[in-house]
C-alpha cells in the first residue's frame, strides 16, 4: 500500500467533528474499502522493522515477530517474541490513514486509569508517537491473558454467567469519573492532566454530532423511509434535556467481543481504547448490546447492576443509544463495503429493531 496523505490529524480540533471513527473518518470509501486486501500484507512487510524498534527500545534481543491472525481497522497487529520466552504485543499504525494517530496515548492512558482502580490492566513497555524511531506510531504491550471472547466463538456468548461477568467488569471501568463529553481531548491530557475529558462541552452536543448526515446516509444506501428519518432526528431533538442531564464517566467506546479478553469466568482485559469517550455510562452498555441478539442482554445487565430493564430512567436512554449507535455502525459496514452475513439480521432488520426499540421505550 502507498502512503497516503488523508488530511486527518487526531487532534482535539478534529476529534468535535468525529462521532465514530470508523463512520466518519475523512477519507474515501475506496480507500476504506482497500485495507481488507491489503492490511494483512503490509502486516508480513512491517516484522523485520518491528524487531529492530523492540530490541532498540527494550533493550532484549527478539526471537520473532509475526502478524496476528486477526489484525486491526486502523491498527496492524503483532505478536512478538523474545528470546527470554517473553511474549508481547506490539500494535502500530496503519499506512495511508493517519498523518497523526493519538490511539497510542489513550491506550496508554486507559490502561493506567484501569490499573489505578485495580482493575485487570496491560503493562505498555514502549510507546512512540514521534515517529522517532519507525515511520509510523507504535506501542508494546504486555499480551493479554485469556482468550478473546471472539475466539470463543457465538455458542459460549450464550452463557448467562458469562454474561453476567462481562457487565460487571463494565460497570467497574465506569467508576473512572469525567466532564465534557464525546471523544478524549488528547491536548488536555498531553498538559498532564489526569481526569478525563470529552472534546465537547456536554454529551447531548456530542451524541448528536453527525446525527443529520447519518441519518441522510441510511435514507439514501435505502435502510430508512422518508417519514423514519424524520421521526428519528425529532427523538434526539425532544430528547436534548433529558440526554444532557445523564451521568458522565470514561466510557471504552467499542466494547465488542474482539476487545474483550476472559480467562475463565473473569474478564482479565479489556484492549483497544482508540475510541474512548466521555460519556453517559448507557452508552456503552447500549454499544455493547449492538453487538448481541436481545436474548443475551437481561443476563449482562443483571451483572452490571440494572435491576430493573424496563424502567423510564433506563429503557429511553439506552433505546436512544442503541437507535445512535446502529446508525453510525450501518454507515461504517457501508463505507467498508462489508455485506449483510447469512443468518443475521440484515442491515434494514437492524435498524428496524432500534427504532422499535425507542418506539417501545416512548
Amino acid at each position: 500500500m502507498t502512503q497516503r496523505r488523508t488530511g486527518f490529524s487526531d487532534t482535539s480540533a478534529n476529534r468535535r467533528g468525529i462521532f465514530y471513527l470508523k463512520t466518519d473518518i475523512p477519507v474515501s470509501d475506496s480507500v476504506l474499502q482497500g485495507l481488507r486486501k491489503t492490511i494483512h500484507g503490509e502486516a508480513l512487510k512491517r516484522c523485520k522493522q518491528l524487531v529492530k524498534v523492540v530490541e532498540g527500545l527494550l533493550g532484549a534481543p527478539v526471537k520473532e515477530v509475526t502478524p496476528a491472525s486477526t489484525q486491526g481497522t486502523f491498527h496492524l497487529i503483532h505478536h512478538v517474541v523474545l528470546h527470554s520466552g517473553e511474549q508481547l504485543i506490539a500494535r502500530s499504525t496503519t499506512p495511508g490513514i493517519f498523518e497523526c494517530d493519538e490511539g497510542g496515548r489513550l491506550e496508554l492512558y486507559a490502561q493506567h486509569q484501569l490499573a489505578s482502580l485495580g482493575l485487570p490492566s496491560l503493562t505498555i513497555h514502549a510507546l512512540d508517537l514521534t515517529k522517532e524511531h519507525a515511520p509510523f506510531e507504535f506501542l508494546v504491550t504486555d499480551i493479554a491473558q485469556g482468550i478473546t471472547l471472539t475466539a470463543l466463538g457465538d455458542k459460549a456468548m450464550d452463557d448467562s454467567v458469562r454474561l453476567a461477568a462481562i457487565g460487571a467488569a463494565m460497570r467497574q471501568w465506569h467508576q473512572i469519573p469525567a466532564s465534557g463529553g464525546g471523544l478524549l481531548d488528547v491536548e488536555w491530557l498531553k498538559k498532564g492532566n489526569t481526569a478525563p475529558r470529552g472534546v465537547h462541552a456536554g454529551w447531548y452536543e456530542y451524541i448528536t454530532t453527525n446525527l443529520d448526515q447519518h441519518v441522510q446516509s441510511c435514507l439514501t444506501i435505502g435502510l430508512l423511509e422518508n417519514n423514519a428519518a424524520l421521526q428519528i432526528n425529532d427523538w434526539f431533538a425532544k430528547s436534548m434535556r433529558l440526554l444532557a442531564a445523564r451521568p458522565v464517566c470514561m466510557l471504552h467506546g467499542d466494547p465488542g467481543n474482539h476487545n474483550l479478553f476472559m480467562d475463565g469466568m473473569r474478564v482479565s482485559a479489556v484492549v483497544d481504547w482508540e475510541d474512548t469517550l466521555a460519556g453517559d455510562p448507557l452508552y456503552d452498555v447500549a454499544f455493547w448490546a449492538s453487538f448481541h441478539p436481545a436474548r443475551r442482554w437481561q443476563a449482562f445487565l443483571d451483572g452490571y447492576g440494572i435491576a430493573d430493564s424496563g424502567a423510564s430512567e433506563f429503557s429511553l436512554p439506552f433505546a436512544l443509544y442503541f437507535l445512535r449507535v446502529t446508525l453510525a455502525k450501518l454507515v461504517h459496514r457501508h463505507r467498508f463495503g462489508y455485506a449483510d452475513t447469512p443468518g443475521r439480521p440484515s442491515s434494514r432488520e437492524r435498524l428496524a429493531q432500534a427504532v422499535q426499540l425507542v418506539k417501545d421505550a416512548l
